[in-house]
């Protein structure tokens, strides 16, 4: 089975309406307008690149950057690919593996540019937008058909790493702001992750530590400089996000992730998450220190 073939198909009453990928084992990234009427709870049909069909649940709606997760019912002893996840640089050279037809091309070319652009309105997430050119010159016209697919690294080494999940084109204007234009785009893969509370590894951290409240529904996720004299690490430096030097930033940021970085590991030695599901976590708290690092961290 090849390792490119993570994405799905959806589709609602037999009807094909877009795109989605395993971005861990049990649940599949699309976009808001691959599911244009879905409500939490509502079922979609899911279908791998192998012709292997599953149940979806829609789980989580992330409005504000047009994504959608669905959590994927998975019967005993079903196999298919879950993708190896990294963050993609400017230069890097990209394919889209979902074809919406057999008529239609598929999508390739280079990461003109990676942006992360201010929180705007009401937004509650931060997602960083990869700006695509496509090869051979083709604008973005019909990509929307493409939306919800994968984005993957192409030829180098790492042929068919996941880097993000290609935007409509209205998200796309929206997130870059003014610098919003029809050029084609995608979601960066941590920031996707980030996007959802099921997925976002300070949440999974903060079950970790103050465990599954009953009956208050899913915690708040604690900070990520204030880890837990009990289970993280001594630190040290002071753990104010809003004081201290960058050095004592970074060094709260990177005791954390190291932490929780070891916490998913257990879970795998365990048995209790799949060693496959772990690589878009990863990916998810090193960025916390990059960001610590480069002053970007957010501070809600």
């Amino acid at each position: 089975m090849g390792l490119e073939e993570y994405w799905v198909a959806i589709s609602r009453g037999g009807v094909l309406y877009g795109a989605g990928f395993f971005v861990t084992r049990h649940f599949v990234v699309t976009s808001v307008g691959c599911l244009p009427d879905a409500c939490l709870g509502s079922e979609v049909e899911l279908r791998t690149a192998r012709g292997l069909g599953l149940r979806g649940i829609v789980d989580e709606i992330a409005e504000d950057v047009g994504l959608v997760l669905v959590h994927v019912v998975v019967p005993p002893r079903t196999d298919y690919p879950t993708p190896q996840a990294d963050r993609a640089v400017k230069g890097d050279t990209w394919r889209a593996p979902y074809r919406p037809g057999p008529a239609l091309p598929a999508l390739s070319g280079t990461v003109d540019d990676v942006v992360v652009p201010g929180r705007a309105g009401d937004a509650r997430h931060v997602l960083p937008v990869l700006e695509l050119a496509v090869r051979g010159g083709e604008g973005a016209s019909g990509a929307d058909d493409y939306a919800g697919g994968p984005v993957q690294r192409h030829g180098t080494g790492q042929d068919g790493v996941l880097l993000g999940v290609l935007l409509e084109a209205e998200c796309a204007r929206r997130l870059r702001g003014e610098r919003g234009d029809d050029a084609l785009a995608a979601g960066d893969i941590g920031g996707v992750i980030d996007a959802f509370d099921t997925l976002n590894p300070s949440r999974l951290l903060g079950l970790v530590r103050e465990g599954v409240a009953t009956g208050r529904g899913r915690p708040e996720p604690p900070a990520f400089d204030e880890p837990s004299p009990e289970q993280a690490p001594a630190a040290t430096g002071r753990h104010d996000g809003r004081a201290g030097t960058r050095q004592e930033k970074v060094a709260a940021a990177a005791e954390t992730a190291e932490f929780a970085l070891q916490k998913f590991q257990d879970w795998a030695a365990a048995g209790i998450v799949d060693e496959r599901d772990l690589p878009p976590y990863r990916i998810a708290m090193l960025n916390v220190v990059v960001e610590a690092a480069k002053g970007d961290e957010a501070l809600d």
